[in-house]
């Protein structure tokens, strides 16, 4: 029911994603579940992988919004370090805003 089918609404979400760094899906998988999700570098610039967390949409209040995106960003950025990999300056600046 909540899946983007609509190409001009799932470009707009696309684009959204472009420029927060992060993905935030409320209830496209599962009814009644949000999820935030940002990627995983290698040593080449190039995603390899994501962090996910997803939560019940009725707790998603707009604290704990901000806390996940906070966390989040965190936990993929040391992912990334760990295993050797860059994440892309540009990225990086966004993240760094958005914390």
């Amino acid at each position: 029911e909540f899946t983007i089918t609509d190409p001009a609404a799932l470009a707009a979400t696309v684009q959204s994603v472009r420029e927060d760094g992060i993905a935030f899906v409320d209830q496209g998988f599962e009814d009644h579940v949000s999820s935030f999700a940002a990627p995983v570098f290698g040593d080449r610039l190039e995603a390899i992988g994501t962090i996910a967390v997803a939560a019940p949409t009725v707790r998603m209040t707009e604290d704990l919004k901000s806390r996940i995106r906070r966390d989040l960003t965190r936990t993929a950025a040391d992912v990334t370090d760990k295993l050797g990999g860059l994440v892309p300056s540009d990225l990086k600046r966004i993240w760094h805003h958005a914390a």
